[in-house]
């Protein structure tokens, strides 16, 4: 396994890495969101369900925002105004 130094050195200097490094990246925030939302448990009433729907939204969020703040930290608390790039890698290696 490489070290984070290596990671990041890759990350600027090889291209093709980077571009998959961020499609690995978005794919695992998609992956969270699902898993979130599959854990909503199915209830008898529409309001009830959208409520555990909303929910689990906010929890799979919350996790994405730890896993990158700049992208998902402000999404729980509403629209992100944020002037930072919205790609948790753009400036991995500044």
């Amino acid at each position: 396994m490489p070290s984070v130094g290596t990671v990041y050195a890759w990350l600027r200097t090889r291209p093709e890495f980077l571009a998959r490094y961020r499609a690995v990246k978005a794919a695992s925030f998609m992956v969270v969101m699902d898993a979130a939302m599959e854990g909503a448990a199915e209830h008898e009433s529409d309001v009830a369900y959208m409520r555990e729907l909303a929910r689990a939204e906010r929890a799979g969020l919350a996790r994405c925002g730890k896993l990158a703040p700049r992208t998902y930290g402000e999404a729980i608390y509403g629209p992100l105004d944020s002037p930072w790039s919205p790609d948790p890698i753009a400036d991995a290696g500044k």
